[in-house]
Order: C-alpha cells, then sequence, then structure tokens
C-alpha cells in the first residue's frame, strides 16, 4: 500500500483496467472512496485514450497522491489540447457522460497542457456538501466562470 501511485500505460483501452488496478494499491481509501477515485481514473484515462492527443499505443502517464491535504489528487499526461480551467464548471454538449461524472465527484478538476488534475475530496461527509451545494449550481443554472 503506498500514498502515492504513479503508472505509465499505453493509449489503449485494456489500460483503463490497469489504472483502476493501480489505485487499489493506494493506502488508507475507505471502500466508497475507492471505487469512487477507480471510477474518475476510468473516466479520466477512457478520456485521453478515446479524445487525448496520444496516439494508439504511445504512453499516457497515470499519477494517484494522497498529499494529506484532504485530497486524492488524480492526474493523467495524455498530450492532449483539451483545455478547462480550474474555477469553470463543466457543462459538456455531446453525448459523452465521462468528464461530467468527474466534474460530479470531484471537488475541482482542470485540463491544460495535455494534463488533467482532478482533486477527489476523501472527507465523505464533506464530500457530501459539497456535491449538493454542485448539484444546486447546476440546477439553478449557475455557472462558475
Amino acid at each position: 500500500m503506498s500514498n502515492e501511485v504513479c503508472v505509465e500505460l499505453v493509449a489503449e483501452l485494456e489500460s483503463v483496467r490497469a489504472g483502476r488496478l493501480a489505485v487499489a494499491r493506494m493506502s488508507g481509501l475507505s471502500d466508497d472512496a475507492l471505487a469512487e477515485a477507480q471510477l474518475v481514473t476510468s473516466e479520466l484515462l477512457a478520456n485521453a485514450i478515446v479524445h487525448g492527443g496520444a496516439a494508439d499505443g504511445e504512453p499516457v502517464t497515470l499519477a494517484v497522491r494522497n498529499d494529506g491535504d484532504g485530497y486524492l489528487r488524480i492526474e493523467v499526461d495524455d498530450h492532449g489540447d483539451f483545455a478547462k480551467r480550474l474555477d469553470e464548471s463543466y457543462l459538456a454538449d455531446g453525448p459523452g457522460i465521462g468528464l461530467r461524472l468527474v466534474d460530479e465527484l470531484c471537488d475541482y478538476w482542470e485540463a491544460r497542457a495535455g494534463r488533467v488534475t482532478a482533486w477527489y475530496p476523501l472527507d465523505r461527509a464533506e464530500r457530501e456538501l459539497r456535491r449538493r451545494a454542485h448539484r444546486q449550481r447546476h440546477l439553478t443554472g449557475a455557472r462558475l466562470v
């Protein structure tokens, strides 16, 4: 078990499973936190592999760490050009739900310079309060800009 995991994967959908298994090596996560962190990881990796800048078989790096600040930081380097500022909410127009799930489960996430970083909150009670506030912003149409 570890507080940090870093793996180099290849840009193939089979790597999504390998990413979930890497997250399972993290220490100190509750069952719920582990399941949700694995879901966030799966969505970030799948998005990187399908839509990112890495060609089939090229490297995609996954780094997951717990710095003790209440967040699990999940990073995927995919060489892509998608950009989302940290302070923006994500309202996708397309059919996919992957990044919408990331937006729902994580307090913050950003994409820039070929790297997507998500901050998954580890405290369940705090996480639920933030999710309710997040949902309310979306229901009322409020957007962070």
